[in-house]
């Protein structure tokens, strides 16, 4: 279970992924599914101690802000080398996606705290509205 003072800490990044997601249209999805991955670290942290071998809160929290820095490193190089090309910067050589799963548990959880339109928050999130609105 996770202590009050991590829970909060949970929730205000959270809110603040749902706040930018809901203002920035160009990282809405992004911002959901960073929402929605706190949500899924939360909820296994919550039914799984460290000894029942899931995946710790502290751990998940350790993979997002590590998918964070990556992020900045990687705008901030495309910036300064002014790339035209955002594919060369994918192994793949396209953009990568975030997983739909998280962007719809991200899009839940602002319907949920922030009284959002489903078919907003799934327009935003470019997924299906019956998929947020459906609920958990």
């Amino acid at each position: 279970m996770t202590d009050p003072t991590t829970a909060s800490a949970i929730r205000e990044i959270q809110d603040a992924a749902l706040s930018r997601a809901l203002t920035d249209g160009d990282h809405a999805r992004q911002s959901l599914a960073v929402a929605g991955a706190l949500e899924t670290a939360r909820t296994e942290a919550t039914e799984t101690g460290f000894d029942g071998g899931g995946v710790t809160l502290a751990a998940s929290l350790a993979f997002v802000s590590t998918l964070f820095a990556h992020r900045r490193l990687r705008e901030s190089l495309q910036s300064s080398v002014r790339a035209s090309d955002d594919s060369a910067w994918y192994p793949s050589g396209a953009p990568a996606r975030v997983d739909d799963d998280l962007v719809v548990a991200g899009a839940r959880l602002a319907v949920r705290r922030f009284d959002v339109d489903p078919a907003l928050v799934g327009a935003l999130g470019d997924v299906s509205t019956e998929k947020v609105a459906s609920g958990e």
